[in-house]
C-alpha cells in the first residue's frame, strides 16, 4: 500500500501539492509541531492530504499502518479490567491506519517512533509515508 501510494498528491489550494519524501518505512514521525491524528478506515494518502488542507498551519502529513491491540493488555492489573478479567497480556491484535498532521516538513530522520511493547503485546509500525507541501 504505501509503494503505490501516489508520489504527489494535489492540494485543495491549487498552487500547492503533497509531495512523497520518504517511503514505506517502519517507523512513523516523532518530531515537534505535532497538529493532530486521525484513525482512517483504509491507507488513503489523498483522504490524510485532505485532512491536512482541513487544519491551519498543516504543512505535512505522515501515513502509516499500526499493529495496536484489541483490547488494554494487562497482567493481573486490578485498574484494567477486560473482557476476560484482569489478565490478558496479549490479546488479538487489528490494524489501525493513522494520519499524522504535523505544522512543519517531515523526512527520513525524524521517523523515529518504530512503536512499543504493552505487556506481551508488540505495536507495529509498518507502510509509514512522510508527504511535505511544496
Amino acid at each position: 500500500m504505501a509503494s503505490a501510494a501516489p508520489v504527489l498528491i494535489p492540494s485543495n489550494n491549487t498552487r500547492f501539492q503533497y509531495e512523497r519524501n520518504f517511503t514505506d518505512l517502519s517507523a512513523s514521525v516523532s518530531t515537534s509541531n505535532y497538529i493532530g491524528l486521525y484513525t482512517l478506515t483504509t491507507y488513503d494518502a489523498a483522504e490524510c492530504a485532505a485532512k491536512c488542507d482541513e487544519t491551519v498551519f498543516c504543512n505535512a502529513f505522515n501515513i502509516y499502518i499500526e499493529r495496536d491491540p484489541s483490547l488494554n493488555p494487562s497482567k493481573n492489573d486490578s485498574t484494567a479490567p477486560t473482557v476476560w478479567g484482569y489478565y490478558c497480556p496479549n490479546p488479538a491484535s487489528i490494524t489501525n491506519y493513522k494520519c499524522v498532521l504535523w505544522g512543519s516538513e517531515v523526512d527520513e530522520s525524524v521517523a523515529t517512533n518504530y512503536g512499543d511493547w504493552r505487556e506481551d503485546f508488540e505495536v507495529v509500525i509498518t507502510g509509514s509515508n512522510g508527504y511535505n507541501l511544496i
